[in-house]
């Protein structure tokens, strides 16, 4: 075997950091350069992968010394793309913000589909190591009430009757049937109670009462009023003095004296006033002067408080009772776990002791067997119950792993809660982010 050969000391080969570039550097001794002097000492060097032949000919043709030449170049990885849901009217794709505006949706029609994620395609570095393109995520097209799987493709959704479409807090997609009322609502004319997704043209007047079970779009006003809805609410008036339940996101103009809870995010476009505000997501307003807003997955303000130093209170420390809520439902996930264990053992016992060589339960033994089945039924819906519970909490807790207090102003007699600690403002604070405390587990 002969001797390995050595480096042409007049070819300087050398790469980039990334290994994207390879580059020759000649010096001038007299020697001729070759192209396939060039090539040797190349792949002698390492670089294998994508040789420039033009540049390395041109190089030889007509050597530059003392310079460096690229004469190699290595491929980037090229991204892939997630796959997403997109939600459908006929034919157009609806962005899910629009949901609230009432997308009618016709009985039979494509009303989301599953769009795949495309890989990324690798890349190679000049010494011949692939570079691989980041993991790319999938999602899961989930059917709610009133969707069903399209027979001709398991990516689309199709409307089972003609309604409105929704998404619920959870992801599923949902057609719910559709009401719209044209006068105002009163107490004399009864409390308004639907199962669907509601329009209301009109005001809810002062001790009205409206109860849906899907979403809730409200073109008037909300004047001391009782309003709960399943699904998604928009206000397109301002609310005042009214207690609300959502069960999905809201869309407000403005809101004072309010008591609220929400499942998902309130977004107001205008201020909110001296109200009691509970959420789920994400709070963002222009202006919370008083009362106090809590929100598990971060506040976001233009002002909060005012110059006349009214006490205000925005709290994000609220994502600790969801975190003692996860972690209690585990501890009872655990417990109802060891029972059902238990009624399994019962029941084989049960079936051991006194089923005869036929694999028949006597007549006389029958209420006692449907007893100790219906035990065993009964302790599985229950695991299945805090199974489902955790899963959504810790789907929440997901979310507000980024949750903060962010305002560009936040004045005097504001309190900020934080989880473990307490900021109480003394003075102006301005272009303020604060994340809360004691909430690593997240």
């Amino acid at each position: 075997m002969g001797e390995p050969k050595q480096p042409n000391k007049d070819v300087a080969i050398s790469y980039t950091d990334d290994k994207m570039t390879a580059l020759v550097m000649l010096q001038d001794s007299g020697n001729p350069v070759t192209m396939g002097l060039l090539l040797s000492e190349l792949t002698q060097k390492g670089v294998v992968f994508g040789h420039d032949i033009d540049a390395i000919n041109k190089l030889a043709a007509s050597p530059v010394y003392g310079t460096h030449v690229e004469v190699a170049h290595g491929t980037q990885p090229k991204p892939g793309v997630d796959g997403r849901i997109e939600f459908l009217a006929g034919n157009v794709v609806v962005a899910q913000e629009r949901l609230c505006e009432f997308i009618d949706v016709k009985s039979g029609t494509p009303i989301a589909r599953r769009v795949p994620p495309v890989p990324g395609v690798s890349g190679v570095d000049v010494l011949g190591k692939a570079m691989h393109a980041s993991r790319v995520n999938d999602v899961k097209l989930k059917c709610g009430s009133g969707a069903q799987v399209s027979p001709n493709d398991p990516n689309v959704l199709i409307a089972e009757f003609s309604g409105v479409l929704s998404v619920s807090p959870d992801g599923a997609v949902e057609v719910s049937p559709y009401m719209e009322l044209e006068d105002d609502i009163i107490p004399a004319t009864g409390d308004v109670m639907f199962e669907g997704s509601l329009r209301i043209n009109g005001t809810i007047r002062s001790g009205a009462a409206v109860d849906v079970g899907g979403a809730l779009l409200i073109v008037g006003g909300i004047e001391d009023a009782t309003v709960k809805c399943g699904g998604d609410l928009e206000m397109r008036s301002p609310a005042r003095g009214t207690s609300i339940e959502c069960g999905g996101n809201v869309r407000a103009v403005s809101l004072e004296k309010v008591k609220m809870t929400a499942e998902g995010g309130v977004t107001v476009s205008g201020s909110i006033i001296e109200s009691d505000v509970v959420s789920k997501g994400l709070v963002k307003a222009v202006n919370i002067i008083g009362g106090q807003v809590a929100a598990v997955c971060g506040i976001g303000a233009v002002q909060i408080g005012g110059e006349c130093h009214t006490r205000t209170i925005v709290d994000v420390g609220i994502i600790r009772h969801f975190m003692k809520e996860c972690d209690d439902l585990k501890a009872n996930l655990r417990s109802q776990n060891l029972l059902t264990e238990g009624c399994i053992s019962e029941l084989y016992d049960f079936v051991r002791d006194n089923m005869d060589e036929d694999g028949v339960i006597p007549d006389s033994m029958t209420e006692d067997f449907n007893g100790l089945n219906k035990s065993f039924t009964d302790s599985v819906a229950a695991q299945r119950y805090f199974e489902e519970k955790i899963m959504k909490l810790e789907v929440l807790l997901q979310e507000a792993k980024d949750c903060c207090i962010e305002a560009e102003e936040v004045y005097p007699n504001v309190s900020l809660k934080l989880g473990l600690t307490e900021q109480n403002v003394k003075e102006v604070l301005r272009n303020v982010q604060i994340k809360p405390t004691g909430v690593s587990s997240i």
